[in-house]
């Protein structure tokens, strides 16, 4: 493909802010979802099995870590169905703080794109599921969705850093910090197809 253009500016914020945003996001999801859920059901929290508590805990650490290549698959889906890239342009890989996996796209997409993109994890795999708990009475529903509204924290902090952007405003992922490297108006290819 071309070769794309040098960042004009960009839209981020330090890695710490963005850990401050996902722990931020802890008291706001649980408020959120378990206070409906005491509301509407009444039911006393889950308790780990008191026969197996090791195979609990490790099956609760597996699902949160299949949780985190899950997040990061709606992010990739977001690519293709927001972003309008090519498949081969939208990789995963390190980056960000610590070793994090980050997906992110070779091809730069517009910034209402990107919003879409950086949001949808968070409501496809929180918000539904929290609401779906809440209504069905899933304590595990409800847990999951904080877990994955919590991982979500740097993709909010990264939409509040590109809040004053304009929706056709050319971007792509910064590489290393949570946001967007702004890229020229004339580069206009594969933007809002």
């Amino acid at each position: 493909g071309a070769e794309l253009p040098a960042a004009i500016g960009e839209r981020t914020v330090a890695p710490p802010a963005a850990m401050m945003f996902a722990f931020a996001t802890v008291p706001l999801a649980m408020i959120s979802l378990f206070l409906p859920f005491q509301l509407r059901w009444g039911l006393a929290p889950p308790r780990l099995p008191g026969d197996r508590p090791v195979s609990a805990l490790l099956g609760i650490f597996a699902l949160f870590l299949a949780g985190l290549l899950l997040h990061e698959a709606v992010h990739v889906a977001g690519y293709y169905l927001f972003g309008h890239v090519r498949r081969s342009a939208v990789h995963l890989g390190g980056g960000g703080a610590g070793m994090a996996l980050r997906a992110r796209s070779a091809e730069p997409v517009s910034a209402r794109a990107y919003r879409a993109i950086l949001a949808l994890p968070a409501v496809f795999l929180g918000v539904l599921p929290g609401a779906l708990g809440v209504a069905i009475g899933s304590w595990r529903l409800v847990i999951w969705a904080v877990w994955m509204l919590v991982l979500s924290g740097s993709d909010l902090a990264a939409l509040w850093a590109m809040r004053d952007l304009p929706g056709p405003t050319p971007v792509r992922a910064h590489p290393l910090r949570p946001g967007c490297e702004v890229l020229p108006d004339k580069y206009v290819q594969n933007i809002d197809k």
